[in-house]
C-alpha cells in the first residue's frame, strides 16, 4: 500500500504550494488545462504540437513584488519533493531556478523567477524531457 501511495506523495509539497497561493490576495493564479494546450497548437510547428499533446497542465502563481516569500517557499517545497535542480541563473537582482522531477514517463518541470518586476512560479506537468521544454519558448512568437 505504501508503494502505491508514493507517486502521489512525490510532488505533494508543490501541489500544496499552488493550492495555498492560488487563494491568497495579492497573487495571480493561472491554470492551463489540456484544452488550452489544444488551442495553443494553432500555427505551431509539428515539434511543438507533439509536445503540447504530451502536456497535461501548466500552473502559474505570480505577484508584482520582487523577492517575495513565494520564491523561498517554492524552492524549499521543490527540495522536499526531491526535484532536481537543472540550472540557476543570477543576473543582478534577477534570479531564476529551473527544476525537474521525473517519475517514470511523467515529468514535472518547475521554474521559479524573481526580479524587480515581481516573482513567479510555473509548473508544467506531462510526458516530456528537459530538452522538450525549450520548444515552448516559441509559442506566441511571430514567424
Amino acid at each position: 500500500m505504501t508503494f502505491l501511495m508514493l507517486p502521489l506523495a512525490m510532488s505533494a509539497q508543490i501541489s500544496s504550494f499552488f493550492e495555498r497561493y492560488s487563494r491568497h490576495e495579492g497573487y495571480q493564479s493561472i491554470v492551463y488545462g489540456k484544452r488550452m494546450m489544444d488551442m495553443m497548437k494553432d500555427n505551431a510547428s509539428p515539434d511543438v504540437k507533439s509536445l503540447l499533446d504530451r502536456i497535461s497542465s501548466i500552473r502559474i502563481i505570480s505577484c508584482d513584488r520582487p523577492e517575495d516569500h513565494i520564491v523561498a517557499t517554492a524552492r524549499r517545497d521543490a527540495d522536499n519533493d526531491r526535484y532536481e535542480i537543472i540550472s540557476q541563473i543570477n543576473e543582478g537582482t534577477n534570479k531564476s531556478y529551473f527544476y525537474i522531477l521525473e517519475k517514470g514517463r511523467k515529468s514535472n518541470f518547475l521554474m521559479i523567477v524573481s526580479g524587480a518586476q515581481g516573482s513567479a512560479v510555473m509548473e508544467i506537468v506531462g510526458e516530456f524531457d528537459v530538452k522538450d521544454i525549450s520548444k515552448l519558448s516559441i509559442i506566441g512568437q511571430k514567424k
